[in-house]
């Protein structure tokens, strides 16, 4: 199961964007980015760092260089590594009070200490199951339709444009 879980996350960072060659450089260039990426032998940490700021930003930019001003990007690892888990632990937990992840994923400070085991898999996979959805109603939201109109004025089933009938039963009140 943890294997499916981290595949899905996985997939959902790929679906988003992320390029380990692009947004996992410096300290976090040799983590592994495989379905192994939150058991005891990966570099649970740092995979947790990258892939969740990667996360915070694709949610909201300007938050999460405000919010993680002090601490991204991280240039003196050991002390900043703890701010930022701490930092992010804070937004997952708002998240999780407005109801953004489901009320079976467990969040808990302790499990950001360490970022390993089907938790860690569970809550990353709730994350960016929930950054997915909120990028893609943003795009929808941006998204505009134009009809399109048949210059020749006939009219076309392909126009776009759609007529609305009139149900007989309001025809026959007037």
């Amino acid at each position: 199961m943890a294997n499916a879980t981290a595949s899905a996350f996985l997939h959902n960072l790929d679906c988003l964007g992320f390029r380990p060659s692009l947004h996992a450089k410096g300290a976090f260039a040799n983590i592994s980015f495989t379905a192994d990426i939150f058991t005891r032998l990966a570099d649970n940490n740092k995979a947790f760092e990258a892939t969740s700021h990667f996360l915070f930003e694709k949610l909201n930019p300007a938050r999460a260089r405000t919010h993680f001003r002090h601490c991204w990007p991280i240039i003196h690892y050991t002390s900043q590594s703890r701010l930022y888990r701490l930092a992010a632990f804070h937004w997952l937990q708002e998240l999780k009070r407005q109801n953004h992840l489901p009320a079976h994923i467990l969040l808990r400070r302790s499990y950001l200490e360490d970022c390993h085991g089907q938790h860690m898999n569970d809550l990353m996979l709730a994350f960016s199951n929930y950054v997915l959805k909120a990028v893609q109603e943003r795009k929808k939201a941006h998204t505009t339709f134009v009809p399109s109109i048949d210059a020749s004025g006939t009219g076309d089933k392909d126009t776009g444009i759609k007529q609305t009938t009139i149900p007989s039963s309001a025809k026959d009140r007037n």
